[in-house]
C-alpha cells in the first residue's frame, strides 16, 4: 500500500479496524466471496464478484433489488497481466446497455507501479484527464506526481514526496499542491515518529504557508508495556495565541486475556478535564468470533445503549449476516439503524455503510469450472452461471464471441472494441448453450456453458 495524504479521522479509523481485525493470510483454497445484499433503509443492492485464475477480483456488478426485479446500476472490471492489474474499467447501465465512463491504464517496472492515466469516456470517446507518476529510489516510494492533462501535456498540479529512515520507515511526507506544485507557496508536512517496537509514537501535521512554518496536529500513541497493545491515542491542536499544543480528542482501548479488543472509549477535552462521550463494546464467541459491538452514551451520568451491530451466523469461519439495530436509548427498539459496519472481503478488511449485509460465498473452491470440449476450449467462468460469465484473458485478446442454442442458433453476440473478459447473457433463458470466441490471431476457441440462475 503505497502512502497517502494524512487524515487524523482517517488513521484513527484504520487503526481501529486493525486492533478489531486479525489480519491472516487468506488461504488459497479457501471459497470467494461472491455476492453481498446490502440494505439501506428501504432500498436493497446486490453487488457480485468474480475472480481470475490467480483469485484475483476481475469483475464487480452492482444491482438495485425492487421485489424480484433487478436493475443494474454499475459494473468494475479489473483486467491483470502477470498478476498486476493494468487496466480498470468503470461502466453504468444507460439506456439498455452497459456504457463505460471512466479507464484507468496501469504501467509497472517489474513490479513497482510506475504510472497510472484516467481517461474520461463520453459516447464512446477517450479523453486522457490525468495521469498519476510513482518515482523510486532503492526500491521505495520517493514521490508521486499528480497532473492534469491538457491537450496531452502534464501540467503538475500535485506533488507528494516521502522521506524514510535507515529502517525505511516513513518519517516525513511532503504534499504540495495548486498550479505550479513543484514550487508552491503553501504545503502540508506530516512527520512520523516511531518507538523502540518501532511503532507509530507520534504524527505531526504541519502547513507551510510562503515558507512559515504553522503546526496543526498532534497525535500520540501509547501503548502496553509487556505485550505491544495499542491503549490510547490522543490528537492534539496548535493554539496560535499560546503557541501551545492543546488537548482535543482521546481514544482508549481495552483487550482481554486473548488480546481482543472488547471496549473503546472516546472522549474530548473541555477546559481542565476529559469527557467520556461515547464507548463501543466487542462481544465475542468462545472460538473469538465476532458476535457483537455495541455503541453506548452517557445519558443521567450512565452508559446507556444506542445501537448493536450484530453478527450472525458464521461461514469460512467469519461472520456471513450483520444487522445494526437501535438500541432503547437510541431509538425504536429493534429498528434498523443505518452504520458502518466492519467485514472481512475475502483476505481484506472492508466497511460498509448499511443497517443489514448478507454475505455469500463461491461453492466451489476453485474458480474455473469448466465442461471440456476439444482441445481448444475456452477458459470461462463460472460455469455454471446466473447469466454473467467472464473470459480468461491470461492466454489471449477475444475480439469477438458469439452463443448458441442446441438448435444452432445464434441467441446472443458481440464485437469487443476494447480488451474485456465480460460475457453479459442476461435475459437468456436457463440451459445448455455453446460460446465461440475468436481471438486477436484469429484463433477458435469453443466452450459448453451452463446458465442456471438458482446459482
Amino acid at each position: 500500500m503505497k502512502p497517502s495524504s494524512f487524515n487524523s479521522g482517517t488513521l484513527q479509523l484504520i487503526i481501529f479496524v486493525s486492533i478489531l481485525f486479525t489480519c491472516s493470510i487468506y488461504a488459497e483454497d479457501k471459497p470467494l466471496i461472491r455476492e453481498i445484499i446490502i440494505n439501506k433503509k428501504d432500498s436493497v443492492f446486490r453487488h457480485t464478484f468474480y475472480y481470475d485464475e490467480s483469485r484475483n477480483k476481475a469483475m464487480e456488478n452492482r444491482y438495485y433489488l425492487n421485489g424480484y426485479t433487478i436493475f443494474p446500476l454499475s459494473r468494475t472490471e479489473w483486467i491483470y497481466e502477470d498478476n498486476k492489474c493494468v487496466t480498470q474499467r468503470e461502466q453504468v447501465w444507460k439506456n439498455g446497455v452497459w456504457k463505460t465512463i471512466h479507464l484507468i491504464n496501469s504501467e509497472y517496472n517489474g513490479i513497482q507501479k510506475k504510472k497510472e492515466v484516467y481517461v474520461q469516456v463520453t459516447d464512446g470517446i477517450e479523453k486522457a484527464e490525468k495521469d498519476v507518476v510513482y518515482n523510486y529510489e532503492n526500491g521505495v516510494l520517493e514521490s508521486i506526481l499528480n497532473s492534469r492533462l491538457n491537450k496531452g501535456n502534464p501540467d503538475i498540479t500535485q506533488r507528494i514526496s516521502f522521506n524514510y529512515n535507515e529502517k525505511k520507515q516513513l518519517i516525513r511526507q511532503t504534499i504540495m499542491s495548486g498550479n505550479n506544485a513543484l514550487q508552491p507557496d503553501t504545503s502540508l508536512m506530516v512527520r512520523y515518529v516511531y518507538n523502540n517496537s518501532g511503532s507509530p509514537d507520534s504524527v505531526i501535521l504541519t502547513n507551510n504557508i510562503h515558507e512559515t512554518k504553522i503546526n496543526e496536529s498532534l497525535t500520540l500513541y501509547f501503548y502496553d508495556k509487556v505485550n505491544g497493545n495499542m491503549t490510547s491515542q490522543i490528537h492534539k491542536k496548535w493554539n496560535i495565541q499560546t503557541s501551545k499544543w492543546e488537548n482535543d480528542t482521546k481514544i482508549e482501548y481495552v483487550y482481554d486475556h486473548n488480546n481482543r479488543l472488547i471496549k473503546e472509549l472516546y472522549a474530548h477535552y473541555t477546559t481542565l478535564f476529559w469527557t467520556m462521550n461515547t464507548m463501543y463494546e466487542q462481544i465475542y464467541d468462545s472460538n473469538g468470533i465476532l458476535l457483537q459491538k455495541i455503541m453506548y452514551k452517557p445519558i443521567y451520568n450512565q452508559w446507556r445503549k444506542i445501537y448493536t451491530i450484530e453478527y450472525i451466523g458464521t461461514e469460512n469461519g467469519k461472520p456471513n449476516l450483520m444487522e445494526s439495530k437501535y438500541n432503547f436509548w437510541g431509538g425504536e427498539t429493534g429498528q434498523y439503524v443505518e452504520n458502518f459496519i466492519p467485514y472481512y472481503f475475502n483476505d481484506e478488511i472492508a466497511i460498509v455503510n448499511a443497517d443489514r449485509m448478507e454475505i455469500k460465498y463461491n461453492l466451489e473452491t476453485t474458480i474455473t469450472t469448466n465442461i471440456l470440449f476439444g482441445t481448444d476450449r475456452l477458459k470461462i467462468y463460472p460455469n455454471p452461471s446466473n447469466g454473467v460469465f467472464y473470459i480468461s484473458l491470461e492466454d489471449s485478446y477475444i475480439q469477438h464471441w458469439e452463443v448458441y442454442n442446441l438448435n444452432g442458433e445464434i441467441m446472443r453476440q458481440n464485437n469487443n472494441a476494447y480488451r474485456t473478459g465480460i460475457v453479459d447473457l442476461t435475459g437468456l433463458s436457463d440451459g445448455l448453450y455453446m460460446i465461440k470466441a475468436t481471438t486477436d490471431d484469429n484463433k477458435e476457441l469453443k466452450q459448453k456453458i451452463v446458465i442456471n440462475k438458482t446459482k
